[in-house]
């Protein structure tokens, strides 16, 4: 997020929002940003950057409140209904729509900050049981705590704790493209997916006017985090596109 940005949200909400993205992600696949893209267009309250248009938010749930301490499952129930809005969910609970779901709730990180995979998505179906069961969050537990617990609480609170940490002041959403991801609290239909020259993660973006946006916050995308993008949009030479910011 530019400093600029983080200076604005503070003073005017104080409130330090959802804790940053964390892990090694390279949305803009070693592509950095140019001294050339800070020449502003319009003064110095716009900031000009090269990047690359590459989705548009179709549908997003409701901003989630801190997740430690109110009920996770409405959470769960939105993501499911902005998934499927038909009310048709064939390929729910497959091994695949399980790991990009669990994958896009944790952020692509587990309990302790590494990169999930396959074990995450089993502690996820184990702990979706948990919530059809008690349909209340379970308590959360510091890291040095779990030995106390079996093997199925522990996979509970290792969900628990990952989804709540990413999710917690957010939204998830899908995009025009049927990707899945999470993003801020302001995050509105319509808004733009873009990945930025410098930009480890993609970003939302509103338009106000012609070639003006509005900087609406970093998100994590499935398909966007390592690079995807940027290496499409150089393959196919295709030219960058200069957001400017206000």
């Amino acid at each position: 997020m530019p400093t600029w940005a983080i200076r604005f949200d503070l003073k005017r909400h104080k409130d330090p929002g959802p804790r940053p993205f964390v892990g090694t992600h390279n949305a803009h696949d070693g592509h950095f940003m140019k001294c050339s893209t800070l020449s502003s267009k319009g003064g110095p309250d716009v900031l000009s950057v090269r990047g690359v248009y590459a989705d548009r938010v179709a549908r997003r749930t409701n901003c989630m409140p801190s997740l430690f301490k109110n009920n996770i499952g409405q959470l769960l129930r939105e993501a499911l209904e902005v998934i499927h809005p038909d009310k048709q969910s064939k390929d729910t609970w497959t091994p695949d729509f399980t790991e990009k779901f669990s994958t896009t709730l944790m952020a692509g990180m587990n309990y302790i900050g590494q990169p999930a995979g396959p074990q995450e998505a089993d502690d996820f179906l184990i702990f979706m049981k948990y919530m059809s069961r008690h349909r209340k969050s379970p308590p959360p537990a510091p890291y040095a705590e779990m030995d106390q617990y079996e093997k199925n609480q522990q996979q509970v609170l290792r969900a628990f704790h990952a989804i709540a940490v990413a999710c917690s002041k957010r939204r998830f959403f899908v995009t025009t493209d049927g990707r899945f991801g999470i993003g801020p609290g302001g995050l509105a239909d319509d808004d733009l997916i873009v990945v930025l020259y410098g930009g480890t993660t993609p970003f939302a973006l509103r338009r106000v006017a012609k070639e003006r946006y509005r900087y609406v916050g970093a998100c994590y995308v499935l398909g966007m985090m390592g690079g995807e993008v940027m290496r499409k949009h150089k393959a196919e030479r295709s030219r960058d596109y200069v957001f400017h910011i206000e």
